[in-house]
This record gives structure tokens, sequence and C-alpha cells, in this order.
């Protein structure tokens, strides 16, 4: 009876040392590192740069640095409850003038990420981005955050859309 005891508490001991192995990464953090590749429209007729965009629950001060040649350097507030979009330059009020705001009483925040300043390209020209596309570089983005926030890449285009929800350094051990 003794040695079954002994064995259950040693079961006991391992399952509940081993629990957060198992348990989910939250998708929210204060740092991260955003790397995405340069992609072509389905048509090739347009390069589709990534833009990032980011969520925050409180209030925050958001900073971003990195790229080409360690170019990019910003420092943002973003309001609490807001979705915030950086480099998204398809964005428009009244379909016709580019819009950005960096002023978080005035709303979301949507401010220019240069993408020759992210990739080691100098053009939008579409030949010159589908001829890159899929190739990898070795430039990237480090982000952080004073509070937790959730950090995504997205692609869009005419044709397609895609989203990437990156994780904090946290959760990537």
């Amino acid at each position: 009876m003794r040695n079954h005891f002994k064995s259950l508490l040693l079961i006991a001991l391992l399952t509940v040392t081993s629990l957060p192995t198992w348990a989910q990464a939250s998708t929210q953090g204060k740092e991260f590192w955003v790397s995405s590749s340069i992609v072509c429209s389905p048509t090739k007729d347009k390069g589709i740069i990534p833009y990032i965009a980011v969520s925050a629950e409180k209030a925050c001060t958001v900073t971003i640095q990195g790229g080409t040649d360690n170019s990019i350097n910003i420092t943002q507030e973003l309001r609490a409850g807001s979705w915030n979009e950086f480099g998204n330059a398809n964005k428009t009020y009244n379909n016709t003038t580019p819009y950005y705001n960096n002023d978080p009483s005035k709303g979301p925040i949507n401010v220019p990420l240069d993408s020759a300043k992210w990739y080691p390209i100098n053009t939008i020209e579409p030949a010159t981005v589908c001829n890159l596309a899929g190739q990898k570089f070795k430039y990237s983005l480090h982000i952080t955050a004073t509070e937790n926030i959730s950090v995504y890449v997205i692609l869009s285009g005419d044709a397609a859309m895609d989203a990437s929800n990156i994780l904090p350094v946290t959760a990537l051990g």
C-alpha cells in the first residue's frame, strides 16, 4: 500500500510540474520579432506589400525598430481597445486621399511604414516585386510595448488577403 501511495504521489508531482508545458501560449505580449516575405498578386501584375496590425486592450506606447540598415524607428501611442495599422498604404479617406492618423484621440492609428525600409527593394514595380517574391531576406522588425498587445502581419491585395498572428517572445520560450 505504501508503494502505491509513493507511486501516485510521484505521478501527481510530475503531472502538476509539467502542466505549464501543455498550456496554450498567449498571443499577447510586450516583445515581438516580425518578418514577412514579399508576395506577388495572383495575377502577377502587382506586388502585395505586408503591413503590421497591432491590437491593444490597454492604452500603451508601441515602438517598431529594425528593417534594412535599422532605418525604421517608430514610437506611437495607442488608445485602449484599438486596432492600429502600420504601413497600410491602401487606406483611403473618401476613396481618394491616403488616410494616415497618428493621434490616438482621433481614432485608430494608421501610420506609414515605408516598405523599402522593411525590404531591400526601393520600388513597388510589379516585375521587380514578383521576381523577389518568396525569397528570404535577413531583415526583421522588433516590436515592443509598455502593455500587452497582439501583433499581426497582413498581406492585402486586390484579389487576395492573408493574415498571421505573431507570437510574443515569451510564447516562443
